[in-house]
């Protein structure tokens, strides 16, 4: 999953680190891309 923060920050993580830091993410604003990650 990636996380594209407001001041252009990217951030990568596993679904299951994702889901742990979910909600700081909604905070922030930034966008979430579950769609480019590759299928495992």
């Amino acid at each position: 999953m990636r996380a594209v923060l407001p001041a252009g920050g990217e951030l990568l993580f596993c679904q299951h680190h994702a889901n742990e830091h979910m909600d700081r993410l909604r905070e922030l604003e930034a966008v979430i891309d579950t769609e480019s990650a590759p299928a495992l």
